[in-house]
């Protein structure tokens, strides 16, 4: 979920009470990270005090769990657009390609590979790209992906 502190439209608590009053026992907040400067993406430093905050409102709020983490970007060479210091401290870390979709294949396959083989990476996020009749998927290796994945128990979305 992303919350006002990026592209969202509620708060970490207005979140979390209306996911507890649906009867939900756990969430997660990923914003986005600081490549997405439209979405208002965080850096590291802001990324840390919104881990203290999510980690507040869990301690304030019983009944349902709130993890940790982030949306963080794939960027064209593979590297994650925050430092793995800081995303070492959430509990869940989505990888996600949002810009240069258009590198070969072979580029697009070896950019996924490294993003996944990053110890602190726990899913994929939209790992095609493709936006219903507005944008195409991005072309790579999907069975080297997805063994990759198999491999660093990382998780396809």
């Amino acid at each position: 979920m992303h919350t006002v502190e990026t592209d969202g439209r509620n708060t970490i608590q207005e979140m979390t009470e209306a996911a507890k009053a649906r009867g939900y026992k756990y969430m997660a907040i990923t914003d986005h990270s600081k490549n997405l400067a439209f979405a208002n993406g965080l850096d590291d430093m802001r990324a840390v005090t919104h881990i203290q905050r999510i980690r507040e409102v869990n301690e304030q709020i019983e009944g349902i769990t709130i993890f940790a983490g982030i949306e963080v970007d794939i960027l064209a060479d593979g590297g994650l657009d925050l430092s793995d210091d800081v995303l070492a401290q959430m509990d869940v870390v989505i990888a996600s390609v949002h810009s240069v979709f258009n590198q070969e294949p072979d580029k697009m396959t070896e950019r996924l590979l490294k993003a996944i083989g990053n110890p602190n990476t726990s899913i994929i996020g939209h790992p095609t790209g493709r936006l219903q009749l507005r944008r195409d998927a991005y072309q790579f290796d999907m069975d080297a992906i997805l063994l990759a994945a198999a491999k660093h128990k990382v998780a396809m979305e």
